[in-house]
C-alpha cells in the first residue's frame, strides 16, 4: 500500500487564528477555491478568537507541492480572507535515489522586468561547483531615482536555469546632495509657579549666546511664595519665535527647617570587630534617612545608627513628617580598620613545580604565616596561607585563610619499542610526543595525543602524559633513541629527485624509475597516519599538491610493479 506522508509536518498540524467578530465556522481546501462555503467544514466551539491544532486529510492528492488553505466565517455570515501553506506529498514506497546535481557553470542578472532566461547581464566568471558566493558589485547608470530590484540566476551544465532571487534596493540623487536641516537655536526662557502667565509672559531667562541645547543651573527665588508644595515651570524659545512645552518641577516652601545635627557616641577610627553609634537630633514628627559618602543607607531611618564595618562620611536627613521639609546634618568621618582579603593570581590547585602568586589587601605592614613580610608571596608547596596586616589605623587584623593544593601530577610513564612502534601506558588523560634529530631540538609530533605512534624516522623520542588537572610528566629516562625499521625499501631512493624541499604549495618526485603506468604512491605523516594528497603522474614525474598539508616530515612511499621505495619531504 502506497504511504504518503508531508515533508514539513507542522503543515499538516499547525495553528490558526482569527479575530474580528465572533466566528462561528471554518472551511479547508487545496490547491483551487472554488468558492466561499464549499470547502470541507470543521467545527469548532464559536468565539471572538479561535487557536486551534488543525489534522488535514492528504488522500486523493497527487505527490509533488500543493497548497492548503483555511477561511473562517463570522456570525453575520462574511467569510474572512483565506490563509495558505504551502506542503510536499512525496512516495515513502519506492525509496528515492539521492539526486546528483549538476554543477553551477555560470550566472546572470537584471533590474526590475525579466528580459527572458540567458538575457540577463553575466555575473563574473567563477568556479563551477555545486554552490558559490559572489560578492558582485551592480552598476546602477540608467536606473532611474527610487526604489528597484535586482533578480540573480544561475545555470548548470545541464543547460537548466535556476530561479531568480531578488534583492530590493534605492537609487537616491548624489549630484545635488540635501542641504542639511538646521534647527532654530534656543535664543530665550523663561519660568513661571504655578499659574501659567502665557507664552512669553514669564519671568525672563537669559540664554547667551544662542545655543542648539543647554543645561542650566537657576536659582529661583521663592519671595513671597507661601509654605506649602509647588510647582516650578520652565519653558525655551527659538529663534523662529517658537516656544517649547513647559517642563514642570515640584518643590517644597518650608516655613521653617527641622533641627538637623549629628554626634558620635564613641571613637569614629576604630579596628574590625568593634562598632560606633552616631545620633541625630529628636523632634516631633522628625524622619531619618541616614546617608553614607552621600548615598543612603538603606533600613536606617532611626534616629541611632549602629557602624560594624564600613568606613565613609555619615550624615541623617531630618525631615517633618507632614511638610516634608527636610534639613542635612553635618558630616562624621568613620574609619573602620578592616579584615585583609588575600587576591591569588590563579588556580589554587598547583601541579608540582609550579607557584601561585597570594596578594594581600593594601596595609601598613604584611606577616604571612610560613614566612614573608611584603604585599604578595609566591608559594610552591601546599598549605594554608593567612596574612596580619597593619592598618593605616594602627589595627592588626588576620585575613580568612586560603588553601594551596599540590598536584604532585601523573606517574611517569615508560616506553616501549616494537616493529617500529613506540608505546607507553594507557589511561592518561593527554599524551604529546616529541621527536628530535640530534637530541637538542625537539618538536612536538602532530596528531600524537594517543598512546601509540609508528617511528618513522630514526631518532630521539620521549612522551609527556598529562592528568585531568592539566598536570604534565616526561616519560622515564627521558629522551631515547630509536630506529625505523620495518619500511618497505627496494631499490635505490637515490635515484628520485625531491624538489622543492622544504616545499610549501607543492613537491615534484623527479626520476627514471617513475616512467611507469603502475606506480602507486602513499603519504604518511611522521605519525604513521595515512594522508589523502592529490598528485599528477606524468612521464618520469609526480607532482603532489601539498598546500593543503600541515606543516611537519611527511614519507612518500612508492611501489612501482615490484619495485618499491620511500622518500621523505617537509612541508613549510
Amino acid at each position: 500500500m502506497k504511504k504518503i506522508r508531508i515533508i514539513i509536518l507542522s503543515l499538516l498540524l499547525y495553528s490558526a487564528s482569527g479575530y474580528g467578530q465572533e466566528i462561528t465556522g471554518r472551511e479547508y481546501y487545496f490547491d483551487k477555491d472554488l468558492g466561499v462555503g464549499t470547502g470541507t467544514q470543521q467545527s469548532f466551539t464559536a468565539s471572538d478568537s479561535v487557536t486551534d491544532n488543525i489534522t488535514f486529510s492528504i488522500t486523493g492528492l497527487n505527490l509533488g507541492f500543493h497548497r492548503i488553505y483555511t477561511r473562517y466565517q463570522y456570525n453575520n455570515g462574511s467569510w474572512g480572507i483565506a490563509e495558505d501553506r504551502l506542503f510536499y506529498i512525496y512516495d515513502t514506497t519506492t525509496p528515492v535515489p539521492p539526486a546528483v546535481s549538476p554543477a553551477m557553470s555560470s550566472g546572470e542578472y537584471f533590474f526590475d522586468i525579466d528580459p527572458g532566461v540567458g538575457k540577463g547581464t553575466a555575473t563574473p566568471a567563477f568556479t563551477s561547483g555545486d554552490s558559490t558566493l559572489q560578492s558582485i558589485t551592480f552598476p546602477t547608470a540608467g536606473l532611474g531615482v527610487g526604489f528597484h530590484r535586482i533578480y540573480t540566476r544561475y545555470h548548470d551544465l545541464s543547460s537548466d536555469w535556476g530561479i531568480a532571487e531578488d534583492r530590493l534596493f534605492y537609487v537616491y540623487d548624489t549630484t545635488t546632495p540635501p542641504a542639511p536641516i538646521v534647527q532654530p537655536r534656543i535664543v530665550a526662557g523663561e519660568y513661571f509657579i504655578d499659574n501659567e502667565p502665557g507664552p512669553g509672559h514669564g519671568t525672563s531667562i537669559t540664554v547667551s549666546p544662542s545655543v542648539d541645547s543647554l543645561s542650566q543651573t537657576l536659582n529661583i527665588p521663592t519671595t513671597g511664595v507661601l509654605a506649602g508644595t509647588h510647582y516650578l515651570y520652565l519653558r525655551y524659545r527659538d529663534a523662529n519665535g517658537k516656544w517649547g512645552i513647559a517642563q514642570q518641577v515640584e518643590f517644597q516652601v518650608c516655613s521653617s527647617l527641622p533641627t538637623a545635627s549629628a554626634v558620635a557616641l564613641g571613637d569614629t577610627n576604630f579596628c574590625a570587630g568593634a562598632s560606633v553609634a552616631l545620633q541625630a537630633d529628636t523632634g516631633l514628627l522628625f524622619r531619618y534617612q541616614w546617608q553614607n559618602n552621600g548615598i543612603d543607607v538603606a533600613n536606617d531611618t532611626n534616629r541611632i545608627l549602629v557602624i560594624y564595618d564600613t568606613s565613609g562620611l555619615y550624615r541623617v536627613i531630618v525631615s517633618n513628617a507632614v511638610t516634608g521639609c527636610a534639613a542635612a546634618s553635618n558630616a562624621i568621618n568613620v574609619i573602620v580598620g578592616s579584615i585583609p582579603t588575600i587576591t591569588a593570581s590563579g588556580s589554587t590547585t598547583i601541579c608540582n613545580g609550579d607557584s601561585v602568586t597570594l596578594t594581600s589587601s593594601l596595609g601598613l605592614t604584611y606577616s604571612w604565616t610560613g614566612g614573608g613580610n611584603t604585599e604578595s608571596i609566591n608559594v610552591t608547596q601546599g598549605g594554608s596561607y593567612s596574612v596580619t596586616v597593619t592598618t593605616s589605623n594602627n589595627c592588626t587584623v588576620t585575613s580568612a585563610p586560603v588553601n594551596v593544593t599540590v598536584d604532585q601530577g601523573p606517574t611517569p610513564p615508560s616506553v616501549s619499542f616494537s616493529a617500529g612502534t613506540l608505546s607507553t601506558v594507557s589511561g592518561y588523560n593527554s599524551y604529546a610526543w616529541y621527536y628530535s634529530t640530534d637530541n637538542s631540538t625537539f618538536q612536538e609530533i602532530q596528531s600524537s595525543d594517543t598512546n601509540v605512534i609508528a617511528v618513522t624516522l630514526s631518532g630521539y623520542y620521549y612522551v609527556l602524559v598529562g592528568d585531568l588537572s592539566g598536570c604534565t610528566v616526561s616519560s622515564t629516562g627521558g629522551a631515547m633513541f630509536y630506529a625505523a625499521t620495518g619500511l618497505p625499501r627496494i631499490g635505490n631512493n637515490n635515484s628520485i629527485t625531491v624538489y622543492p624541499n622544504p616545499a610549501t604549495d607543492e613537491v615534484i618526485l623527479k626520476g627514471d624509475i617513475l616512467n611507469n603506468t603502475k606506480t602507486q604512491l602513499q603519504v604518511r605523516d611522521i605519525t604513521g597516519k595515512l594522508v589523502e594528497v592529490p598528485y599528477e603522474l606524468n612521464a618520469d614525474k609526480i607532482k603532489m599538491t601539498t598546500s593543503i598539508l600541515a606543516p611537519g616530515v611527511y614519507i612518500v612511499s612508492l611501489k612501482m610493479g615490484e619495485q618499491e621505495t620511500t622518500v621523505r619531504f617537509v612541508k613549510q
